[in-house]
């Protein structure tokens, strides 16, 4: 039995809520590195269009890499690369023997089936509270020149899906001239909840193509960005992601990447994996809110950055990421849509029961991560209570893009390691919840003196520093289904008065992935209502919304 009791992990976790981080976010020095050493695998689809055989066969997907923001907001967010290679097949460029003693019995090799020593998740999850409370305790300073040196550099991939038939990408050269002189391009930018991948949005992208028709302003791009520790982005940073992670880095990476590395519309050349550094268009914009811009036109259709109308689209912590990223910033995004953000009310309830993210963290610990095929890990996924409420092509998108094949026909294993799982359970929202059946206990969690609820919090917080002219829309779940109890929603609107917001249908927290079609509806809605094909003077009124 282990010797750390959850009342001492409790105790432990709960010394967070007097750490969390205040004030302006950290500003950005230029990344260390631009092309990242571990290269991520070859990527092909069947058909052309990234949505399928004959859906949406004038979009193309394009795969890019770019700098996360640097430095990171707290020590001990990144280590030191090691010498000896992982095994993480195609994307590493030394692929190490892989470790088959979680394969499923029938495919591991009969060398390989000695068990791997048994680790204790409560000193695990221990050692892992340690590492965020010093993190905490010792934020970041521009400068500390040793904490500088000692940060590695992480990378992010984002993908972006275009519109081919758009004059911007037309082969002739006075078509595209026309086209740079044209009105803004109209693009989304997506934010994953945690746990998952960029992928996982494509069910939902191809419903709101479904719905766009002619009274809806044309979108020409829409951008999908994995998080530093998941997807693409994990296979990247696997040897130098840390122990310790701060909510305000995953808001920095998403403004790193639209001040940084977001291109003029119809550039860069597609075949080019690496997006270029763009000098910002502001002298102070690398400085973030120590030295804020100007809250931007007002209306958004007059919101233009670098010729694009840019809508953040946020899900759970990437909610509440886009939240903290927009009162830094506001001047960047044309309009806001927060998906059950992570964004709580900056105030604790019930004290005398408090709830921590240990039990996520030990679940990530001791979870599953590799069997022998993908079809495999989709039937075992599938017997988990939390995948079976999701939409079939969500889950598809899941497995086919969430894991990777290992060295030698060893199988396949998840991209984001548990390791690096439990570094975001402990400090993030519960989505990763989805390896627990019990996932609707999550709700509560956001709300306490952990780790996680004081990052939540402060995303709760910066509310209010969301200008009135910047449209903001929350897009909740059914009642009694969000990651927030229904007074939490209820102050987290009144905190930002000028928002709306609507309810999707059939779907709890993880209504992407549940209900993409019924998201997708109202995304569609925002859109018409927000950017009508009608005269300029009455574009950007929000009307019909329901309002708290």
């Amino acid at each position: 039995m282990s010797s750390f009791t959850t009342e001492a992990l409790t105790a432990l976790e709960l010394q967070a809520d007097p750490l969390a981080l205040k004030g302006p976010l950290l500003p950005f020095l230029l990344p260390k590195a631009t092309i990242p050493s571990a290269q991520l695998p070859t990527r092909r689809r069947p058909w052309q269009s990234p949505f399928g055989k004959d859906k949406h066969p004038e979009w193309v997907l394009d795969f890019f890499i770019v700098p996360a923001a640097f430095p990171r907001s707290v020590k001990g967010s990144t280590q030191k690369t090691t010498t000896t290679a992982l095994d993480v097949g195609p994307a590493r460029l030394v692929p190490a023997r892989p470790d088959t003693s979680t394969l499923d019995s029938a495919s591991a090799p009969a060398a390989a089936s000695r068990k791997s020593p048994r680790i204790d998740p409560q000193k695990a999850v221990h050692d892992l509270l340690q590492a965020q409370l010093h993190g905490l305790r010792n934020p970041t300073q521009l400068s500390d020149k040793a904490e500088l040196q000692e940060q590695e550099q992480m990378f992010l991939a984002p993908n972006r899906f275009r519109k081919s038939t758009s004059p911007r990408w037309s082969t002739s050269a006075q078509n595209r001239t026309e086209a740079k002189g044209s009105e803004p391009c109209l693009t989304l930018v997506m934010a994953h909840a945690n746990g998952f991948h960029k992928e996982t949005f494509e069910p939902m992208i191809s419903d709101l193509l479904d719905r766009m028709g002619s009274e809806i302003r044309e979108v020409e791009e829409i951008w999908t960005i994995d998080t530093f520790s998941q997807g693409d982005s994990a296979l990247m940073n696997d040897e130098v992601i840390g122990r310790a992670f701060n909510w305000a880095d995953h808001a920095r990476d998403i403004l790193n990447f639209v001040i940084s590395y977001l291109p003029d519309p119809s550039s860069p050349d597609p075949t080019r994996s690496c997006l270029p550094y763009l000098p910002p268009t502001h002298p102070t914009a690398l400085d973030l809110d120590l030295k804020p811009l100007l809250p931007g036109m007002s209306t958004p259709s007059n919101r233009v950055h670098r010729n694009r109308l840019v809508i953040g689209l946020g899900h759970s912590i990437s909610g509440g990421a886009m939240v903290t990223a927009a009162s830094a910033q506001p001047n960047l995004f044309s309009a806001l849509l927060l998906v059950d953000p992570g964004a709580a009310p900056p105030y604790q309830l019930n004290r005398d029961q408090p709830s921590t993210m240990q039990d996520w963290s030990i679940g990530a610990f001791v979870r599953k991560e590799r069997w022998a095929s993908r079809a495999k890990a989709r039937e075992s996924l599938k017997r988990k209570m939390v995948f079976q409420r999701w939409d079939e092509r969500c889950l598809d998108k899941y497995v086919e893009f969430g894991t990777i094949e290992l060295p030698d026909g060893a199988g396949v294993r998840l991209k984001t390691r548990p390791k690096n799982e439990a570094v975001s359970l402990s400090i993030l929202d519960g989505s990763c919840a989805v390896f627990i059946e019990s996932f609707i206990l999550v709700r509560f969690q956001l709300a306490y003196g952990d780790p996680c609820g004081v990052s939540s919090r402060r995303c709760g917080g910066r509310l209010p520093l969301i200008p009135t002219i910047l449209p903001v829309h929350f897009i909740w779940p059914e009642e009694g289904c969000s990651v927030l109890d229904e007074e939490s929603i209820a102050d987290t609107m009144r905190a930002i008065p000028h928002a709306t917001f609507a309810r999707a249908e059939e779907g709890a927290h993880l209504l992407v992935q549940e209900n993409p079609a019924s998201t997708a509806e109202e995304v569609a809605k925002f859109l018409m209502k927000t950017y009508p094909t009608i005269s300029k003077g009455k574009e950007g009124r929000l009307s019909g919304e329901a309002r708290l």
